[in-house]
């Protein structure tokens, strides 16, 4: 009798342990939690620097201009997006077209 049960209760913790992972799954993925991952160091891409040219302006870059051409950037989301998230493929652009005086431009 012993041996007819044995099967049963395998079935029965494997079937345990599907439905306990579905569950996780589920809780984990929409239960709404906010996670946070700051990536440092992003290089700024500056375009349209003619325009400046055009405009009797120039980009001053450099430390004691005030200016960066690192950015740190926060991103914040849920777990499974931002473990994804690659550095390599994060990208930064000013665009400096609009720039028509001089002074700290946002």
């Amino acid at each position: 009798m012993r041996k007819t049960q044995n099967p049963r209760n395998i079935l029965y913790l494997v079937l345990s342990i599907v439905i306990a992972a579905g569950i996780w799954y589920y809780v984990d993925e929409f239960n709404g939690r906010v996670v946070t991952q700051t990536v440092t160091g992003i290089p700024i891409e500056y375009i349209n620097q003619d325009a400046l040219a055009d405009n009797g302006l120039m980009l001053a870059e450099g430390e004691d201009s005030g200016t960066s051409t690192t950015i740190d950037i926060t991103f914040k989301g849920n777990r499974r997006h931002i473990v994804q998230l690659d550095r390599s493929k994060i990208r930064v652009t000013a665009n400096l077209a609009s720039i028509t005086e001089a002074g700290v431009q946002s």
